[in-house]
This record gives structure tokens, sequence and C-alpha cells, in this order.
């Protein structure tokens, strides 16, 4: 607290400044200051009222707990620590940064105990707005729930038992079938890609190939290559949100065979990268995350289905199961767990269901034997 003099046009006058820190948050403070005051006890009385009120106010904000913003901020210190071991991978934290910054920014000056369903709400409103897929809301909100609920259990959220977004239902809406590429389709998109000396076309290539995703590829290695055994030992990932390298998405490692056209492949692209680390071409717009702009631009100008880029993980799978490869082999090799997730692609191909209807025969007959077996038909 503090009482000063100054002057303004010839007349003496006074300033009041109060400022009170909580006690839960030495960062966060209340401050307030008045000007103008034309007596030093009208000063002190205005200093007594501004105190107590700030006191007051502070002593409900720490009843309360942090702001949003210091419950993010904590979570993410956490996160980074190793707190929650190997459950969260440094690209899950993070995703779960950027998400939280880009949707539930307006909460930040906020205090967290004072959020509430109408506040979740407002962020599936602006989701809504802006287009996302019902499946990223499905992941904002479980994002929410266990940062709102770690605040909770560390005693940084006080007297509130549930996150702002814990009852707000979202169904899954309506299944889309999944665009992808069929077998001549992706044989005229290579062709063209590589007649067209496309910088990007090692990139396609290789994906099609070997059902690796975007950040595996980005991060291959030829020292992660075993061309003699004719195998890709499949073991880091690039995260464009850290523009780090660090493990898989599983946090394992995979063995994926080399084809034949696979190998003839990298044998000439090795020879002209020989002093390269990694095995494709580090472009700009990759490492900027536009991989799938450049991809539909492409497909579009050469008359073929727009597919986003992991899209062509898809591509890679379906084409493995119509070939006969066994689902736990394709799940093996592309590095997939759930069986809810391969059964997309197992439905995508067709495989369980092939022939299934092939000895159904309802063809007309004959005229003549038509005519004995449904003779009333025929009645005028």
């Amino acid at each position: 607290m503090s009482i000063s003099k100054y002057a303004l046009n010839g007349q003496e006058l006074f300033k009041v400044y109060v400022h009170v820190r909580s006690k839960n948050n030495r960062r966060v403070r209340l401050q307030k200051t008045v000007f103008a005051i034309t007596t030093e006890l009208e000063a002190k009385k205005i200093e007594r009222k501004l105190y107590k009120e700030a006191v007051e106010t502070m002593a409900k904000r720490d009843g309360l707990g942090y702001d949003w913003s210091d419950i993010v901020q904590y979570w993410s210190e956490a996160a980074d620590r190793g707190d929650f071991g190997n459950k969260l991978s440094p690209r899950t934290i993070a995703d779960y940064k950027s998400a939280l910054n880009t949707w539930t920014k307006h909460w930040f000056n906020r205090q967290a105990a004072k959020l509430n369903s109408a506040d979740g709400r407002e962020v599936f409103f602006l989701m809504e707005e802006e287009d996302s897929a019902r499946s990223h809301q499905i992941k904002v909100k479980r994002i929410i729930n266990q940062v709102y609920n770690w605040g909770i259990e560390n005693r940084y959220i006080r007297d509130s038992f549930q996150s702002p977004v814990a009852i707000i239902h979202l169904d899954k809406g309506e299944e889309k079938i999944p665009q992808i590429l069929n077998k001549d389709e992706i044989t005229g998109f290579l062709s063209q890609a590589k007649a067209s000396d496309v910088d990007w076309y090692p990139i396609w290539f290789t994906a099609l190939h070997t059902g690796m995703r975007n950040g595996e590829l980005y991060a291959l290695r030829w020292s992660s290559i075993d061309l003699n055994k004719k195998l890709i030992y499949c073991h880091e990932n690039f995260c464009p949100n850290t523009k780090t390298i660090g493990p898989t998405k599983g946090r394992y490692w995979r063995v994926i065979p080399i084809s034949p056209t696979l190998e003839n492949f990298l044998k000439e692209l090795k020879d002209k990268v020989v002093k390269n680390e990694y095995v494709l071409p580090r472009l700009s717009a990759w490492t900027n995350g536009t991989q799938a702009l450049h991809l539909r631009e492409f497909l579009k100008s050469i008359g073929i289905k727009e597919i986003v880029f992991h899209a062509l993980r898809a591509c890679w799978a379906t084409q493995m199961l119509s070939n006969g490869v066994p689902t736990t082999t394709v799940m093996k090799i592309g590095g997939w767990r759930k069986m809810s997730t391969m059964d997309i692609y197992v439905r995508l191909a067709g495989v369980e269901i092939k022939g299934a209807t092939d000895s159904l025969d309802f063809s007309h007959p004959e005229n003549e034997s038509l005519r004995s077996a449904v003779p009333n038909l025929f009645i005028v």
C-alpha cells in the first residue's frame, strides 16, 4: 500500500495504490489505484477501504483456487517433467496443449472452479462454427476432462467436483465411408507423380509401400533400413508441434518387410542421396505440416478424388487385406493395437464378406418354366 503526492495544474493531489497477493499463487495479485484525491486524510480513508476490498476479493479467489490458465500451465509442467510416466508421449502432450490453447483460451482469465456446463457448451458451439469434426470435439472433451480432473485431484481447483464438459453429451454422429484410393487410382497417381517429377513422389511412394505414419516417414533414417534382410526397423516419429523426433505413436518399435518394388526404389534413392542421414527429402512444407494440402492439390490436378495424407496408410492397409494378407499381420506391420481401428479397413476391403452371397441365385427361369411355376401371373 502507498500514498503519494503529485502536482497537477499547480494543485497538490494524492494517489493511493494498493496491491494484495494470493496466498495460494504468489504470481497472482490484485491491484487498485485511485488518483486525484484532494486531501491526505481522504487518501488514508480510501486506502483502508481499497485494501479491505482487495483482501476480501483475494480471499474469495483463494477459496476457489486458480485460474484455468494456471491449471493448464501446471498440468503442462507436470507432463513435461514426466509425472504421468509413459501414459503420455511428447507428441500427445503437445497435442493436449495445442487443443487447450485453441479451444479454451477464452477461459484463461477465469477461475477454474467457476467454469460450468454452460461454458463447456460454448466450447463445442465454437467448434461447430469452425466445422470441427465430431471426432475431434470428442477428443477435446476428453482432454479438458483429464486436465480439469487433474486440477481437482491436486487441489488446484476447489469447491468443484466435475469438469465443465463432464455432462455434455456428444454423439459420434453419422459414420462416413473413409475416402481412399483403389488399386487403379493408386497406380495412376504414382505414375503421374513420377512423370511430373513432383518433389513429394518419394514420400508418397514410400507411404503406399510401407503403411508408415506421416511422422514415421519423416523420421526414417538409412540406419533403420537393412536392405540385405529387406527390413525397415520403424522406431522413431517426428512431432510437427514440437519439431522433435521421438518414439513412435505407440512407443514401441516394429519391423516392416521391404517388397521387391520398394527395394529397387530405395536402392535408386540411396544412390542419389549418399550423404543424407534421412531417407526422404526434407521439404519445408512437410516440416511445417502442410503435406495434406499438397497431396489434395496434386490429386485434384490429375482428376483423382482428393484424400488426406493419413489416408495413404489406409490405402496400404486395404490393399494388403485385399491381397489376402491376414488381418493380424497387417496390424503388426502397420503398428495398430486396437482391432476396432483395423475393423474400418477390413470393412473397406470387404475381405470378411467376400463371396458370402455367391450361393444366391434367383435369376428368372425360361418363359415356359416360369409359366408352369407361377401360372396365375399369365392369366389375362
